[in-house]
């Protein structure tokens, strides 16, 4: 054991020379007479949950280097003390603004997401609550690490003032932190972590890509991480190719506050909590040991020896433990007293085995107290009671437990209970596009046609899912499906009939299912304790994060980055990929995502199209399946190119041409599940929405007056004035009332959003003004009609209740707008809810540009909203 202790003290000493002499090549940057990023273009984020009391001269320290703003964001508890603790510093703030933001729920990475949402500055500084800049100099030598256009991150050098044991075990941290950033970033260039206390980062760096989601979405050993921001900060720029800095230089140096007791000790324990999921991120998940090594062997083998760091510390206690008893001087005390207690031991034992009966060979285990009803288990109970797991008494036709709740009965029949045998290869998927299918497809497929959706779940993996997933599950089948639908079809409800067989057998499907009534349940539960709204937030994110990271490798399969695929993500096949696209639309649209997710799904979506609408005529199998993809695309492409846009406002959704007329949905039975009326109507709409873009860009130009378009607008709204839906085909399976009441009311959207387009003061002219009124006026009987029926064309109003409502200004027309958005709010998508809410700020609005269509989009880019109205 000597051995062992001595070659771990030689090591240490080789890797302390090894540090010198690598720390001698670092050298840090000084600020230059003019800066590419002075202070003024700096945002300060602080971020605090249980403010402490130096709160106020954290502020005043970072008040001083006049930044260009300061943010805090807190929790609405904390909102008052914040407050109180600021008013100080509010006073002298001249023409820095300072911001107090709150989010709902205590979280690190939410909080962060708000406030890199909000800042405006070149350069984003996250400052820790409790931390203090000595002096002015701080800030500007942080900003010489980005005089190197390749730095995306820049970190300090901490100091602590030691007062007591535990600040001393503290400053002992910190000061070890300091050397380890240096070696690192002089080694090869990075760092071990951009530690939050003062965190600058670029901010192109950021909201130029998937920051914002992947921050607050990453899961960790299956719950969603909340902690460890600065870790997956340094994570997330390295494998964007950014660089990052340490500045060491004593100028740069903030002061922190650290615990004064034994607490210390359990921020520690955090730390290292934090650290050992940073490590084995890095380690096995992103970029990998091996790309690390490639990058910097010195980097990678500190980082190993960090992860190994409790079993070296474990090694090291043992050895000396083991070297102490076996010494000269110890060993003989030592084997004097392992002789007395073992000879007590066994003396003890003997005495009581002594006092048994002699009779008795050994003492068997007690008697159970507690006795359970023999029940054989059985696969012969109703489908009902197995999809809840209860015993079913098997009493048909109805069981006991179904004629106690009311539900439908459904009994499995012998032909699908014999072809649930598990395929010879073990998959657990059913390949999409594949020129065959499989009798459990088949099966799957005509079971769930022929009975009760609550059948499925007794289906391939719908059999499967866990306990805490199976309420996302019910809410999807009782609830959710039925909400996606906006119009009859002959086949029944695609989003049951067609999806559930195939998330028996492919298990992106199921996520993507999952995610979608995930979405729904958690946007509208308002019962649920705490701990019970978080595991199903934590539930749904974690479905919605497998979705992404399986639809990840399905790209890289089919880019061939990545050769074979592995048999949970299934194959690469365009059907397949298409679909798990056109479902993250949907989950978009029910989580109600503010960032403008769907537009890039479906502008993937184009590459797919067109190889779906090429190919020949699949089986009848997937004939149907093509259907529901074909008008599900054209139906989100639809409403999101006349949508009014808000900071995504440069881009351009452009409609596959393919879908230009209706006319291809013809012959699938799914057909009108979505568009379901008006096919002329939608069939303007391309044409609307390239007109409205080339308005744009004349206005862009300067151009104000007359345009080369007059003479297209003109034709346009002469044939939306005159659009009959009297002439159209229709399925016969919705009322012809009910149709043409929905015609009327998309008929007068699409022109009061055409002529926002060619008139960008509509209340200038009071010939237009009095007809928008009219317009307004015509359709409030139709609203009325169908906000409290129980027509699926209810569902087709947000996004023509939403223009209409944007030109209304009589408070009896805005009460029925009002009504119409919140009615059945315990069931509607968050889109609707979002929709209500930007309607409520136009209305609130005292601008003059918040009016119609136009002040849609200034609402949106004045709250940093984008949002589909589908």
């Amino acid at each position: 054991m000597s051995t062992i202790l001595t070659g771990m003290w030689l090591w240490t000493q080789y890797d302390a020379m090894l540090t010198r002499m690598r720390m001698k090549a670092y050298n840090h940057p000084v600020p230059l007479e003019k800066p590419t990023f002075p202070t003024d273009t700096v945002s300060i984020l602080i971020l605090t949950i249980d403010t402490p009391d130096d709160f106020t001269n954290t502020l005043h320290s970072c008040l001083a280097s006049q930044p260009k703003e300061i943010i805090v964001v807190t929790i609405r508890r904390d909102l008052a003390r914040v407050k109180s603790l600021a008013s100080p510093v509010l006073e002298k703030a001249g023409n820095v603004p300072i911001s107090i933001l709150t989010v709902p729920k205590p979280g690190r990475r939410t909080q962060m997401a708000l406030a890199v949402r909000e800042a405006t500055g070149d350069i984003l500084c996250f400052v820790d609550d409790d931390t203090v800049w000595p002096s002015n100099h701080v800030l500007p030598y942080l900003l010489a690490g980005f005089e190197n256009p390749k730095v995306g991150g820049v970190v300090e050098r901490q100091n602590p003032d030691a007062l007591t044991p535990w600040e001393v075990a503290a400053i002992r941290k910190l000061s070890s932190n300091n050397e380890k950033q240096m070696l690192l970033h002089a080694s090869g260039g990075g760092i071990w972590c951009l530690v939050g206390r003062t965190m600058l980062l670029r901010n192109a760096a950021l909201k130029s890509g998937t920051f914002l989601d992947d921050l607050t979405n990453e899961i960790f050993a299956g719950g969603l991480l909340q902690t460890g921001e600065d870790s997956f900060i340094t994570r997330w720029l390295r494998r964007n190719g950014w660089e990052l800095f340490h500045q060491d230089a004593r100028e740069a140096e903030v002061f922190t506050e650290v615990k004064c007791d034994s607490t210390y000790v359990g921020q520690l324990i955090r730390w290292r909590r934090n650290g050992f999921q940073a490590f084995i991120n890095q380690l096995f998940i992103d970029p990998g040991f091996r790309s690390i090594y490639k990058r910097d062997a010195y980097f990678a083998r500190k980082l190993a020896e960090e992860f190994g760091r409790p079993l070296i510390t474990l090694i090291h206690l043992i050895g000396w433990v083991l070297a102490i008893m076996n010494s000269p001087r110890i060993a003989p005390l030592t084997a004097t007293a392992s002789h007395h207690s073992i000879q007590q031991f066994f003396s003890f034992r003997f005495s009581m085995a002594s006092q048994e009966d002699p009779g008795l060979p050994y003492r068997g285990a007690p008697f159970p107290t507690k006795w359970r009803r023999n029940h054989p288990r059985s696969k012969n109970g109703c489908l009902t009671c197995r999809t809840k797991r209860k015993k079913c008494d098997e009493h048909k036709p109805v069981c006991s437990s179904c004629t106690r709740t009311g539900q439908e009965c459904v009994w499995p029949t012998q032909e699908n209970t014999s072809q649930r045998a598990i395929p010879e290869d073990g998959s657990s998927y059913q390949p999409l596009g594949a020129s065959g299918t499989s009798t459990d497809s088949a099966a799957l497929q005509s079971a769930s046609r022929s009975s009760s959706p609550r059948a499925a779940p007794t289906y391939g993996n719908l059999a499967n899912i866990s306990d805490n997933s199976r309420s996302l599950y019910q809410q999807y089948l009782d609830v959710t499906a039925e909400m996606l639908t906006r119009g009859p079809c002959v086949d029944g409800n695609p989003f049951i009939h067609y999806l559930l067989p195939l998330a028996a057998t492919d298990t992106l499907v199921l996520d993507c299912i999952l995610a979608i009534g995930g979405a729904h349940l958690t946007v509208n539960d308002t019962t649920s304790t705490i701990q019970r709204a978080r595991a199903l937030e934590v539930a749904t994110r974690g479905h919605y994060a497998t979705v992404l990271a399986g639809l990840q490798k399905l790209l890289s399969y089919q880019t061939g980055q990545i050769v074979l695929p592995d048999e949970h993500t299934g194959p690469p096949t365009p059907i397949r990929i298409l679909l798990i696209l056109l479902l993250l639309c949907v989950y978009d649209h029910v989580q109600g995502h503010s960032r403008g997710s769907m537009y890039h799904h479906l502008k993937a979506c184009r590459q797919y199209i067109n190889l779906l609408t090429s190919e020949p005529t699949p089986s009848n199998e997937l004939k149907h399946l093509k259907g529901f993809m074909l008008e599900l695309y054209a139906y989100h492409a639809i409403k999101i190119t006349i949508t009014p846009r808000g900071f995504l406002s440069d881009e351009v959704m452009e409609i596959d041409p393919s879908v230009y007329s209706l006319d291809i949905l013809r012959g699938y039975k799914s057909r009108g599940f979505l568009l379901g009326f008006g096919q002329g109507l939608w069939e303007t709409v391309p044409e609307i929405s390239q007109l409205v873009e080339a308005r744009r860009e004349e206005e862009n130009r300067g151009i104000i007056a007359t345009t080369a378009f007059q003479e297209q607008y003109d034709s346009l709204l002469t044939r939306l004035e005159g659009y009959n839906a009297f002439e159209e085909d229709t399925n016969g399976l919705c009322s012809r009332e009910e149709q043409t009441t929905a015609v009327m009311i998309y008929q007068h959207g699409l022109i009061v959003y055409l002529q926002s387009a060619f008139h960008p003061d509509m209340l200038a002219a009071p010939n237009l003004a009095a007809e928008i009124g009219n317009r307004v006026e015509q359709t409030m009987s139709a609203f009325h009609s169908l906000f409290i029926s129980e027509s699926p064309y209810r569902r087709m109003l947000l996004w023509p209740s939403t223009i209409m409502a944007s030109v209304a200004r009589r408070q009896e027309h805005i009460h029925v707008f009002r009504a119409g958005f919140f009615a059945r709010a315990s069931r509607s998508p968050s889109a609707v809810k979002m929709g209500a809410r930007i309607v409520e700020l136009l209305w609130s609005d005292p601008d003059p540009r918040a009016f119609g269509p136009r002040g849609v989009s200034y609402i949106m880019t004045k709250h940093d909203i984008s949002l589909s109205l589908c």
